[in-house]
């Protein structure tokens, strides 16, 4: 699995937060050879992410929240265990909370959007899911990254 996009709201300390993995455009002179998807040359995705910074800035709770997301696609107890973790992560208890996570799985190139979300508590102590909701789409062989995704929210939004 590689992971392509996050978007995260309330949960620790995210709010409204976006990380992007991928490359809008070619890059001149990179620094890393063979930043795309083997197979799918025109879908470029970052191969390294380095993440650093001030203690609490929220490093591990990203890593976190993206090994909760593993758990969760493994299915099992792992799942219902890593369903209780995202709950308690919930910041602000009286707003709605999201996960939502899009990364393509190599061996059929394929694109997903898979996402979670958390109903504010009213008066509960934790908050409870409401909706997973997940798409995917084939990557062909002449989709960018930015194609692939456009293709992606058509599937995603038509499900709604």
């Amino acid at each position: 699995m590689l992971f392509t996009k996050l978007e995260i709201d309330n949960l620790y300390g995210f709010t409204n937060t976006c990380i992007d993995f991928t490359y809008r455009r070619k890059l001149i002179n990179p620094s890393i050879l063979d930043e795309f998807l083997p197979g799918r040359e025109k879908f470029k995705v970052k191969r390294v992410c380095i993440f650093s910074g001030a203690n609490a800035s929220g490093k591990t709770s990203l890593g976190r929240l993206m090994c909760y997301f593993q758990n969760v696609l493994d299915g099992g107890h792992r799942a219902t265990s890593a369903i209780e973790n995202l709950k308690s992560a919930v910041a602000d208890k009286t707003r709605d909370a999201a996960l939502c996570i899009e990364f393509v799985t190599e061996s059929d190139y394929k694109l997903h959007k898979f996402r979670l979300r958390f109903l504010k508590s009213d008066g509960a102590e934790e908050p409870r899911m409401i909706a997973v909701r997940c798409a995917s789409v084939a990557i062909s062989t002449s989709d960018s990254n930015t194609i692939a995704r456009q293709k992606l929210e058509a599937v995603f939004d038509a499900e709604d």
